[in-house]
């Protein structure tokens, strides 16, 4: 398998996997309301939650395998640094609501702080694949000229 039908595979099963826990979370939503403690809500949430967190990281994977053949460009690293302040400073903003919410019951606290380490967890993702893609690129450019000037007369 190439590098760039893999790269393809993996941000198929990416966009998939995101896909799909996004529509359970709706589904979730849609059934049993946004703030619900439903023991079965609470699994459908961790489900989706789990299926979007993995969509993520191989969505990330394949672009970095492809970033050989498409240059990430500075807005392009960018918008993955924006998403991830995004995520990381809402997630940390859900934790801590949950940790001021004194009246409420400790179940529905519990998912609430949940979901804004979810967050918080997709945030790093997205954070460490910009990295990773900005040093891959970097690395396979510089790889590039050395081979370049190595084969140069």
């Amino acid at each position: 398998m190439t590098r760039s039908s893999e790269a393809r595979l993996w941000q198929a099963l990416g966009a998939i996997f995101g896909v799909v826990g996004g529509l359970l979370l709706a589904y979730t939503f849609g059934r049993y309301g946004l703030a619900s403690i439903d023991h079965t809500a609470l699994e459908y949430g961790m489900a989706a939650s789990f299926f979007m967190m993995a969509g993520v990281a191989e969505f990330l994977a394949g672009r970095a395998l492809h970033v050989e053949e498409t240059v990430l460009t500075p807005r392009e690293s960018s918008l993955w640094n924006l998403l991830s302040a995004v995520c990381i400073i809402g997630g940390a903003a859900v934790v801590i609501f949950a940790k001021l919410q004194h009246g409420a019951m400790i179940l529905d606290r519990l998912a609430t702080g949940m979901a804004g380490a979810f967050a918080i967890m997709i945030g790093v993702l997205c954070l460490v694949g910009q990295r990773v893609m900005s040093h891959m690129h970097d690395a396979l450019v510089v790889r590039k000229g050395d081979r370049a000037k190595a084969e140069a007369p």
